[in-house]
Formats: C-alpha cells, structure tokens, sequence
C-alpha cells in the first residue's frame, strides 16, 4: 500500500511472540484504516533493540513491554529518553504497579494486557499527531544567550516565564535565560503546540496532564497559571491535542 509519503515506523518490543503478533495486526489494521503506510520492526528483548539499533532516531513510536527481562521496559525508556525526547512511547503490561512511570518518560499512554483494540488504536492516533507536530518544518526555535546561539527543539520546551527585562525558557533537561519579550517568543513557537496560558507564561500544551479551575499542571507538577481570559483557549488546544 502506497500513501503519499505518510510513513508511521513502529518498533515493538515484547518477549513474548504472541503478544507481539497481536500488536502487529492491531498496528497494520490501524495503518489501513488511516491510509498510513507502517513499518514495523519487532525485537524480543530490550539488550536485542539496544545491538540491533545504532539510534532510537529511526522509530516515531516504541511499544515497549515493561516486563522485558534482565533490561526492563521502565530501563529501556530510560535510555531511549536520554538520546531521544521526540520518539512517543507506549507501554504494555499485565501489571498495574508501574503505571506512575509513564508520566517520567512522557508516555503515551500503559495500557495493560490484554490490550483493549481500541484504546491501542487511541494511542497510536495520539503517536502519529505527535509526530505530525514535531515533524513540521518549523520545529527548532533559535535563541541567543549571552551571545551564544542555541537551538532548541520544540519537543524540550516545556514552559517559558516572563520576568522584568527577560524570559527563562524552561526545559527538559535545563533552565535558559535569554533577554526578549514573552510576546515576541509567543510569535516564534508554534501556536498548534504552545499557548499564552496568563501574560507571563507560555505552556507547551504537549506535557500537560490536568487543567485547574485556574490553572494546568504538567507532567513535572509545574503548575502555571491560567487568566480568565485565556481558559477557553488553553481547554480547545488541550482536546485537540489530547
């Protein structure tokens, strides 16, 4: 099947063969459904996608089971997130105990064996929108810092705070102080991922995981306010985006 270029690869991590060949037929029933060519590549232990992968970069979504042996799937994650911050990650398990971990890497979603089709089908929409968002050609916001020029993907950002004669650019691995207005960020960052939630703060909708009478909370806990005026709009983003 023949899409135009609108290419979904899949790499499935899960130790038992069956299992795997159920996430492969949910997958491709999906794909056909959306019109969406997918490639799907299977690895049976995370020490096999570890040798067999010179880089994560190569997938849009891992499926990863979490009770993969000698490397788990929660160590797995971690390793992919410490090259990777962009690829979107689904976990399965027949446990619920590990549940709290999806929100330290960014999850997709946990969904729990035996998967429910159409919930996997949910995650895997979400998957492809993600990657539609971070695909864009606009995707890098360029700032300066102290004369240094510093590229920053959309994906790392997850929140910017104005102060007085600057604005702190908060993201997943460091804080970035650079002199601009917020307004004049507003106007570079990309207004299907990131809103003006409150006059001093911008939120990139991506990592947040509860809306407040007034407020929203990420999936750090950072809680940013929300003015009266700005409510409707953070809501429209956060269901479309979700």
């Amino acid at each position: 099947m023949t899409c135009g270029g609108r290419m979904f690869r899949v790499a499935i991590c899960e130790d038992d063969k069956y299992q795997a060949d159920i996430n492969k037929l949910l997958i491709n029933k999906w794909g056909e459904k959306r019109s969406i060519d997918v490639s799907i590549k299977e690895f049976y232990s995370a020490e096999e996608f570890i040798i067999k992968n010179d880089s994560s970069l190569s997938y849009d979504c891992i499926i990863i089971d979490v009770g993969l042996k000698k490397i788990n799937g929660i160590e797995l994650a971690r390793i992919i997130r410490e090259e990777n911050t962009d690829i979107s990650i689904i976990f399965v398990s027949g446990l619920e105990k590990y549940i709290s971990y999806g929100y330290d890497f960014d999850a997709i979603h946990y969904l729990i064996k035996p998967l429910n089709a159409e919930k996997f089908s949910n995650c895997l929409n979400k998957a492809w929108s993600r990657k539609s968002l971070y695909k864009e050609e606009k995707e890098i916001i360029t700032v300066k810092k102290f004369g240094d020029i510093i590229n920053l993907k959309y994906s790392e950002i997850l929140y910017c705070e104005s102060y007085q004669h600057y604005v702190e650019i908060n993201t997943i691995r460091s804080k970035i102080r650079v002199k601009k207005k917020i307004s004049d960020l507003e106007k570079e960052l990309d207004e299907k991922l990131f809103i003006r939630t409150h006059r001093s703060y911008i939120a990139n909708i991506s990592y947040t995981k509860e809306i407040k009478k007034n407020s929203i909370v990420l999936k750090n806990d950072v809680e940013i306010p929300v003015s009266k005026m700005k409510k409707n709009q953070v809501k429209d983003l956060y269901f479309k985006y979700f």
